[in-house]
């Protein structure tokens, strides 16, 4: 049982930064599509091209902020919403996986 749980938690973790990036990947298209001075003001964001230290910062502040909300776009505000939350579960779950590895090394 415990040689399942490695595999086990890098599968669940693989799954999640793909949620993670489907939801990423619908919040700047709207961005870019229905907001388009933010996105610009925001640096441009994309989930790959254009995926800067910088931008993603600025992204970050703007969700932790929750400056979203100001669109009144309620898909944006639910996808958003949505991101700020699911970042904050995927570091825990990441950090979990961590200790389940370092656990199971040690």
């Amino acid at each position: 049982m415990n040689e399942m749980i490695l595999p086990l938690s890098f599968g669940i973790l693989i799954a999640a930064v793909l949620v993670g990036f489907n939801s990423s990947r619908k919040m700047m298209k709207i961005l870019k599509e229905r907001h388009k001075d933010i996105w610009e003001k925001l640096g441009k964001p994309s989930l790959f091209l254009n995926n800067s230290i910088s931008n993603n910062l600025s992204m970050r502040k703007y969700l932790r902020r929750k400056e979203y909300e100001k669109t009144n776009d309620s898909e944006f505000i639910d996808v958003c919403n949505f991101n700020r939350i699911y970042t904050k579960l995927y570091f825990i779950l990441f950090g979990a996986v961590l200790v389940i590895f370092l656990w199971q090394i040690l």
